[in-house]
């Protein structure tokens, strides 16, 4: 992928104290101390849509995790860490276009840290050309056998379509989100931006009142239960990490290349591959932007996830 060379990535870094570079005196707490954004204003708009997401609960010590979101043209990775001294949280948060930071993308920068020195030291912005001796995929991770047991009950249930998620803590968090991006990418294939589900996650919820995101929202909960097949695309899901697990996206492409899919929007392609390859009647949804409902469809409502 090649962004154009106006694209541009922001940095910035959070911590523990009383300095802010917002200017507000509150007092204590986590604050933004330094960010290659260019005005306090572009800070503090950023500061309010992300600040939900900036921590884990108090008194808490998990390993370090990742929160993503796309909030329109723009999309923003948070890697956030913490001790059980609740003062030791930091967050490096990572903004660009959502275009060039994808869910993949910040899956792939997920074990980059860039703190500055001190809170004196300044953060520049980055093209993308920077980012990418920072990556790692986990293409071999996301196919091996404990995280495909774990992927097709995952996927089944966000197959139902755009709305949260959730799942235990897993360390198989990434790998896992790893193999769900990459199956409703091929899925999706051809759709413009509008019509696709917008995915975000996060890999450590354990807030207990955590904000929603649009779209199709992965959440790993300290408090969710075990994720189970959804009771209508169970068998779609399997026959699909099935695919990706022995033959890669080229196998999903092999899966989805049926022209009769490619006229339709996301949920009507998923309801019309469910009757293709397992021979499920299509289940019957109220027509929505995007969604063409075929005159073969039968009726069938979901039910659970």
């Amino acid at each position: 992928m090649t962004a154009p060379t106006q694209a541009q990535f922001q940095r910035t870094f959070y911590r523990w104290g009383g300095d802010s570079r917002l200017g507000n005196g509150a007092g204590p707490g986590l604050w933004p101390v330094s960010s290659s954004l260019a005005s306090r204003a572009a800070l503090r708009s950023w500061h309010r849509r992300i600040e939900p997401w900036l921590r884990t609960a108090p008194g808490n010590a998990p390993a370090p995790n990742h929160f993503y979101g796309a909030f329109g043209s723009e999309a923003i990775m948070i890697r956030r860490e913490q001790t059980a001294d609740p003062e030791s949280a930091t967050a490096q948060l990572l903004i660009g276009p959502a275009e060039f930071l994808t869910p993949a993308d910040a899956l792939e920068l997920r074990d980059w840290q860039w703190r500055p020195a001190s809170r004196s030291t300044g953060l520049a912005p980055l093209d993308l050309a920077r980012l990418d001796v920072h990556r790692s995929d986990l293409r071999a991770r996301a196919g091996s056998a404990p995280v495909a047991k774990r992927l097709g009950p995952l996927l089944s249930q966000a197959l139902a379509g755009p709305a949260a998620v959730l799942s235990p803590l897993s360390q198989y968090a990434e790998p896992l989100l790893w193999g769900i991006q990459e199956i409703i990418v091929v899925l999706f294939e051809g759709l413009t931006e509008e019509q696709r589900w917008p995915l975000s996650f996060v890999t450590h919820d354990d807030r207990p009142r955590s904000q929603e995101q649009p779209g199709l929202f992965i959440r790993f909960r300290d408090d969710a239960p075990r994720v189970t097949a959804h009771p209508v695309y169970g068998a779609l899901a399997g026959r699909l990490v099935t695919e990706y697990v022995r033959h890669g996206i080229n196998g999903l492409r092999a899966l989805t290349a049926e022209p009769a899919l490619q006229s339709l929007g996301p949920q009507a392609r998923i309801d019309l591959l469910l009757h293709q390859l397992s021979g499920e009647p299509v289940p019957r949804r109220p027509s929505t932007p995007g969604e063409r409902v075929t005159p073969t469809e039968t009726s069938r409502t979901p039910t659970g996830g």
